[in-house]
């Protein structure tokens, strides 16, 4: 029977910690009300879990380790449903020799993907800074569309809250 337990404890937890991770995301990309649900649903979980172990903690001192092991698991695996997900939209900045700016630009654009670029002077060279902005589970895809024509583009990727305006491919 105590195996039984221990297993409920362990599969509550990676529940509970899952979805905290999940909420905090969902939370970021303004989805207050199911961030609000998830919370209560975690509240629940957390409550019986927590008080199988705490409640008869010396005489069933595994409880605990199954408890740890349940945060553990239950992290990796909500961030990696939360990466699989890929909720939210990335801004790319990708700087570019300027002879390859306007040919990454109209590759992306036949793609069906807005750029908006701009000349701008670095250190040795005249360069372009291309910006797109675009939902995170294109980023891979557009990625691959400017390293295609050029490989040493210092590309940076942003988090971003689109305010007003502007086309997402």
């Amino acid at each position: 029977m105590e195996i039984l337990t221990c297993f409920f404890i362990l599969i509550a937890k990676i529940t509970e910690t899952s979805l905290a991770t999940f909420r905090i995301i969902v939370i970021n990309n303004g989805k207050k009300l199911l961030g609000a649900f998830l919370s209560g649903v975690i509240s629940i979980v957390w409550m019986i879990s927590t008080s199988m172990v705490v409640l008869d903690i010396s005489h069933h001192p595994f409880r605990v380790l199954f408890l740890a092991l349940g945060c553990f698991l239950g992290s990796y695996l909500g961030s990696f449903i939360e990466e699989k997900m890929a909720m939210g939209d990335n801004m790319l900045m990708a700087v570019t020799n300027h002879t390859l700016g306007e040919e990454i630009c109209n590759d992306l654009r036949n793609h069906g993907y807005a750029v908006t670029y701009t000349k701008a002077t670095g250190k040795d060279s005249i360069k372009h800074i291309l910006i797109i902005l675009i939902p995170r589970k294109k980023r891979e895809e557009v990625l691959s569309i400017i390293e295609k024509t050029d490989k040493k583009a210092l590309i940076i990727s942003q988090s971003a809250n689109p305010m007003n305006g502007g086309y997402m491919g």
